[in-house]
């Protein structure tokens, strides 16, 4: 164990290790982390640190992994969307129908209708119109090219 410093120390897991003591730990090994902890506990750490840096590693563990499963469940979301989307469409184009039928003398509804249905689209970019092949987009035979 000696003087090493927390920093190099390749995970917080060695690093536990180092405090806790294990089935097959000697009773030398258990005395000198035993040392070790009361040095910690001598600069004002409470006595049960190590526990509490244990509990925390089992946090950090659980939300890691509940962070690595949520990713297959986040692909499969991205999926659903597309379709829920389209479902969702062609429901409002059905509402919008009857709701036009039903209140075609009301305008006050028709806008409220017209407001709340209103779906919010992406702008899309014009097209620019493809030059034919060996010419310009003018349609006659290319410039001349001036002679040097």
């Amino acid at each position: 164990m000696g003087n090493r410093e927390v920093g190099g120390w390749a995970s917080s897991h060695a690093f536990l290790l180092q405090f806790q003591e294990q089935p097959g730990d000697s009773a030398a090994q258990k005395a000198a982390k035993t040392a070790l902890i009361a040095r910690f506990v001598a600069h004002e750490l409470p006595a049960d640190f190590v526990t509490d840096l244990a509990d925390d590693r089992k946090a950090i563990d659980a939300a890691k992994d509940a962070t690595e499963s949520d990713d297959g469940e986040g692909v499969e979301s991205t999926a659903a969307i597309g379709r829920l989307i389209k479902a969702g469409m062609k429901e409002v184009n059905y509402l919008d129908a009857i709701v036009r039928n039903k209140y075609t003398r009301t305008p006050d509804k028709l806008r409220a209708w017209d407001s709340a249905s209103h779906i919010e689209r992406a702008p899309q970019r014009e097209k620019k119109p493809v030059a034919p092949a060996g010419g310009s987009a003018s349609g006659g035979s290319p410039a001349p090219t001036p002679k040097p």
